[in-house]
């Protein structure tokens, strides 16, 4: 580099600056080498992730956002599409448009990370490119609400939490009764307990037919018709949200914060009811 050189030597630097107007030409060279130093982003960026469960298609979503290519530009619409990655087409890089600006779109599958904590791993890349559309692949249970909360935080973006339409996004009670040493047969008055979920049933029963119909040994994450326990891994991550209703949901994902929002995405068809 320039100053590198000059630093070498010092002979020039010396006849430089006895020259004509050689401090002026040292102060451009300088303005020059400058100018050519990255400046940091300081645009803000956003952390969209999923409070779901398997089944829900949080993955097809972000799968169509890798393909959605659109040639209508305009200042106030979002556009994701394709940029080639130098001189390898199949590596494309995605970005969108936010008000006539791009942003950097990253889509992060968990199931790609071997070896590595998923949040922590968000956290640095978000720290990395504050300014990007991040999107986290992932199911989040609510204890990993405050995380998605603090990685927004700290890279000044904006969270953006997606739930299904109303008919998934349904609170679901489920009454249990049980004696104190656990014989049904037992004449000692019952205990009963009221569970409360975000999601209805009908959302569940959905979810595990979509991970049984995933063809044999498909999916990244082991999570499909070859899994002998596929459907109770889904009810796993249902009753991750347990003690939580559908308003008790929301105002987590909100965070009590006006740094976020909720979309919300359509499950079923819009002329669906709910089972009985």
């Amino acid at each position: 580099t320039f100053l590198a050189e000059m630093a070498t030597d010092s002979s020039s630097l010396n006849n430089l600056l006895h020259t004509p107007f050689g401090v002026d030409d040292l102060l451009q060279k300088l303005k020059v080498q400058i100018d050519c130093i990255p400046k940091p982003d300081g645009r803000p960026g956003l952390l969209v992730y999923f409070p779901l469960i398997p089944g829900s298609g949080k993955s097809s979503w972000c799968k169509a956002m890798n393909f959605f290519n659109s040639t209508a530009v305009d200042k106030k619409t979002t556009i994701f599409h394709l940029e080639k990655n130098g001189d390898d087409e199949e590596k494309l890089k995605v970005s969108a448009l936010l008000n006539g600006q791009h942003h950097n779109v990253v889509i992060q599958m968990s199931d790609q990370l071997k070896g590595e904590k998923y949040w922590p791993f968000v956290r640095h890349e978000k720290s990395t490119s504050p300014s990007s559309i991040y999107i986290a692949d992932k199911n989040a249970p609510p204890n990993a609400l405050c995380t998605v909360k603090d990685i927004a935080f700290e890279s000044k973006s904006y969270s953006v939490g997606v739930l299904p339409d109303d008919i998934a996004f349904s609170s679901t009670f489920v009454l249990g009764r049980f004696s104190e040493n656990g014989d049904d047969t037992s004449k000692e008055m019952p205990f009963a307990v009221c569970h409360s979920y975000p999601f209805s049933l009908t959302f569940l029963a959905v979810c595990m037919l979509r991970v049984l119909a995933r063809p044999h040994k498909s999916h990244s994450g082991k999570l499909d018709s070859a899994t002998g326990n596929a459907c109770m891994v889904v009810v796993q991550f249902f009753s991750f949200f347990r003690g939580l209703t559908d308003d008790m949901l929301l105002e987590q994902v909100s965070h009590a914060n006006r740094n976020c929002s909720i979309v919300r995405v359509p499950f079923f068809l819009k002329n669906c009811t709910k089972l009985p």
